[in-house]
């Protein structure tokens, strides 16, 4: 893929408790192959202690929707941030909402008697997008714009045909 285009927040890093959701949005204004949504810097606010259970314990679950806020409960698209990034093949063309919920912090931290714990981590987009004339899969077909030719047959009857418009 030739063309991407990166975005990343404008804050260094988000900290939230657990359970509390946050919202973001991305805007696609034209033909994208895939949408990357991934979280790096994943950090917490305290350390674990030895006893506590492991890591891979802990999700950064993110929910995807075309067009309105997801929820836990109703989404189009979803990951754990925490284990893989989120991608969505030839995603629609619009807004998108993102919401990024962690759970299970306090599992991992279950001796601290600090009950404030929080993931911090920051949040990025990636839009990849084919060079003009190309589309599918790895940008490898070839895209032709088409035109309609009607063929009158009866009366009030026709018969079409899609053929490429060279330019």
């Amino acid at each position: 893929m030739e063309n991407a285009m990166t975005c990343k927040s404008n804050f260094e890093t988000f900290c939230v408790q657990e359970g509390v959701p946050s919202l973001y949005s991305v805007d696609i204004t034209n033909v994208v192959e895939e949408l990357i949504i991934t979280a790096g810097n994943i950090r917490f606010n305290i350390t674990p202690s030895s006893n506590g259970s492991g890591a891979s314990d802990v999700n950064l679950l993110c929910f995807a929707r075309h067009g309105a806020i997801p929820a836990n409960s109703l989404y189009d698209y979803s990951s754990d941030l925490y284990k893989a990034p989120l991608v969505i093949r030839s995603p629609l063309i619009g807004r998108w909402y993102i919401s990024v919920l962690p759970v299970n912090l306090t599992k991992k931290f279950e001796e601290t008697q600090d009950h404030d714990v929080k993931v911090c981590y920051s949040l990025e987009s990636q839009m990849l997008q084919c060079p003009l004339g190309k589309v599918g899969p790895n940008c490898t077909m070839s895209s032709y714009a088409l035109q309609v030719v009607l063929i009158p047959r009866c009366v009030f009857s026709f018969v079409f045909f899609l053929v490429p418009v060279h330019f």
